[in-house]
């Protein structure tokens, strides 16, 4: 493996590393995780498709005695792409030994893959170069139902296919980088264009610093929490005005007429609502304003965050009832919150 590893970097035209790669530099880079290697069985002719199955033969039993660079069909590895919270996507490395390119065997290491990627626990794969001159990797991922996440341009230094010098026609040089200003402008849009698109740049980018502050949070939550009480409030309002019993108890406004009738309920609707509105806009600011605070503080994005917002929140609303009703309320919201955030960032069904 690391023989035709290295006729692979050599050619220079599908992995980007450059120069020769010793035995312990190859095992660490192929090795660092799992490993497939696919054996031509002999005298077993590939068919159209692979048929994905278990087998029971024997590795040595499937290399006969043909020597290993006959018998290897090629192989692959299997790691994550990304640390932490997105380990679950992996990505692949693929080599097919030139005496074995041209006979499926390709695609046969492509349909291995996501067989067996699954079973190591990964629920999605992305792979990060696949140059365009590499067009048969290329046609096996299209094929085997892959979309183009997207292309970057002048990605790679890749060498012509008679290894002469680097291959200008796919990607050309190295990724440009442009002086602040010097920016290739939108299609459509000339030089005289550009004052006006980095004013709108300039504007966007307070736009985006006030609505991240934790003053305009602070402020929005509020806003909608007044919202969210007064119709509550409203609502409840309602009902209670079409409730018979509730309405024989105002006996007072049987001495009114219509308009006065109409005048006392909606000046008590609104009260009402003035008064649920306040509360919940004070809960919602609280919470967002502490939050927010401590997710600047701690520069993370985690249920903690929300967990520790409730209890400040809990405390500070109990904070006239004594400390054990502060203690309680803290607890209490914090659990609130610690729910309302797991059902937020709960992951969806695979058949949502």
């Amino acid at each position: 493996m690391h023989s035709v590893f290295s006729k692979v970097l050599e050619e220079g035209r599908t992995y980007p590393q450059e120069g020769y790669l010793d035995q312990n530099a190859f095992e660490s880079y192929f090795g660092a995780e799992d490993i497939f290697v696919g054996v031509a069985l002999p005298n077993k002719v590939l068919g159209e498709t692979f048929e994905t199955r278990e087998t029971s033969v024997e590795i040595l039993d499937a290399k006969g005695t043909r020597s290993w660079e006959e018998a290897i069909a090629g192989f692959y590895y299997v790691k994550p792409n990304y640390p932490g919270r997105s380990s679950h996507i992996c990505n692949g490395g693929f080599v097919v030994p030139s005496i074995n390119q041209g006979k499926g065997y390709g695609t046969a290491l492509g349909e291995s893959y996501l067989h067996y990627a699954p079973k190591l626990g990964y629920r999605g794969s992305v792979f990060n170069l696949v140059y365009v001159n590499n067009t048969a990797s290329v046609r096996i991922w299209e094929g085997l139902g892959f979309t183009k996440a997207g292309r970057i341009p002048s990605a790679g230094r890749l060498k012509t296919k008679d290894g002469e010098g680097e291959d200008t026609n796919h990607l050309p040089g190295t990724v440009p980088i442009w002086k602040r200003g010097e920016e290739p402008l939108p299609p459509g849009l000339t030089e005289e264009d550009r004052p006006m698109l980095e004013q709108q740049k300039k504007w966007e980018g307070y736009a985006g610093m006030a609505m991240e502050s934790c003053a305009t949070k602070t402020v929005l939550a509020g806003g909608a929490g007044f919202g969210i009480g007064a119709f509550f409030s409203l609502m409840s309002a309602s009902f209670a005005y079409e409730d018979p019993y509730l309405r024989s108890q105002t006996q007072t406004q049987a001495q009114l007429n219509t308009t006065q009738k109409a005048s006392a309920i909606f000046k008590e609707m609104g009260k009402g609502m003035w008064t649920s509105g306040k509360g919940f806009a004070k809960v919602g600011a609280l919470f967002a304003g502490i939050e927010c605070v401590v997710e600047s503080y701690r520069a993370k994005n985690d249920i903690y965050n929300s967990v520790a917002s409730g209890f400040i929140s809990g405390g500070i609303l109990a904070r006239n009832s004594g400390p054990k009703a502060v203690l309680g309320g803290g607890v209490a919201f914090a659990a609130f919150s610690a729910a309302i955030d797991t059902f937020i960032r709960r992951e969806p069904a695979d058949d949502d």
